[in-house]
């Protein structure tokens, strides 16, 4: 019985679907900018979360430290209980260097190029796809 149902309301979606008259909608300025518009609302809620998160991170960090103090714990199991992972700020800088030429440079050749569509997005992931590449040569020769 679902079947019998389904199959007619599928057919119906479909030539329903197919009645658009626009063949390309990367063409349509309206949605390009509204999908742009909803990347960079997400990127931004993105980078405020993760501000806040890192902050009480860094709070939560603290309070444990000071209680730790305040109960007289062993030393190796202080030590043991607060040892951080080691971050290198140099090649997290580095790396963020990279990205964000990358994505300049895009924006660089789009601007020069002036492409429509899907060539816009090839560009773009080509030259962050560059500069990734770039930063993985760089860190693995300075490594050797």
């Amino acid at each position: 019985m679902k079947k019998l149902v389904l199959t007619p309301v599928i057919i119906c979606l479909a030539q329903i679907c197919h009645a658009q008259d626009g063949q390309n909608p990367l063409i349509d300025r309206a949605l390009v900018f509204d999908i742009v518009n909803i990347c960079a609302m997400v990127l931004v809620l993105y980078l405020i979360c993760s501000f806040i998160l890192r902050l009480i991170q860094q709070h939560l960090n603290y309070r444990l430290k000071q209680k730790i103090a305040d109960k007289n714990v062993a030393e190796h199991m202080v030590s043991q209980l607060l040892a951080e992972k080691e971050k290198d700020g140099r090649k997290t800088i580095l790396q963020w260097f990279f990205v964000m030429a990358g994505i300049g440079v895009g924006f660089g050749l789009i601007n020069i190029t002036k492409p429509l569509g899907l060539h816009s997005l090839a560009i773009m992931f080509l030259s962050l796809a560059a500069g990734l590449g770039g930063y993985y040569l760089v860190t693995r020769k300075s490594t050797l």
